[in-house]
């Protein structure tokens, strides 16, 4: 029995400028099983990162004031200028500890980016944290391609600087990293 789909990815395909191009990868890939199965779960691996990005991001109360902190600060800053900063209004922003994972738990959620800087890691904006990541290695956004990986780009890198899937770092792609460079550099 069949539901339609079959027939609606053929009329994408025909309508579509790129329907050949992607009718011949699909045919590549569904000719053997191997190819085919894996097909299958990489196509489940991007619903669901689409389906992360489409989720709405909710912030308890601390995790607002110590975000609130972070980007009023206009610069990088470590957990203990934070914590110094916070109104002590709530108990579980008391110890440096606890603010260190409040602002991870920020940085999971892609509402902050972090970087290492000596033995300090520095909490800021996303983009802030990118560029920080370039200006280690001598680069810029310009430099940088959706299409290429820069030379030894550590995968590790990526995921400490900037957690372009928010809370599923295990799926981050370099695709997606440079796609966020490149529309850092256009703005």
């Amino acid at each position: 029995m069949s539901n339609g789909n079959i027939e609606k990815l053929i009329a994408l395909l025909r309508t579509d400028e790129e329907g050949e191009g992607i009718a011949a990868v699909l045919n590549e890939f569904l000719i053997e099983e191997n190819k085919k199965y894996t097909l299958l779960v990489r196509l489940k691996e991007v619903k669901a990162e689409v389906a992360t990005l489409a989720q709405e991001i909710t912030l308890t109360e601390a995790e607002e004031e110590v975000r609130t902190i972070v980007l009023a600060e206009k610069k990088p800053i470590i957990a203990d200028e934070v914590a110094k900063k916070t109104s002590g209004r709530f108990k579980r922003l008391r110890h440096t500890t606890h603010i260190l994972r409040t602002l991870d738990s920020l940085t999971s959620k892609g509402v902050l980016g972090k970087f290492k800087r000596d033995r300090f890691y520095y909490f800021t904006t996303s983009k802030e944290a990118v560029m920080q990541a370039l200006k280690k290695r001598s680069e810029t956004p310009a430099e940088c391609s959706p299409n290429k990986k820069p030379r030894d780009f550590e995968y590790s890198m990526i995921l400490s600087v900037y957690p372009y899937s928010m809370h599923m770092y295990e799926n981050i792609s370099f695709q997606n990293f440079y796609i966020t460079l490149s529309n850092i550099h256009n703005q």
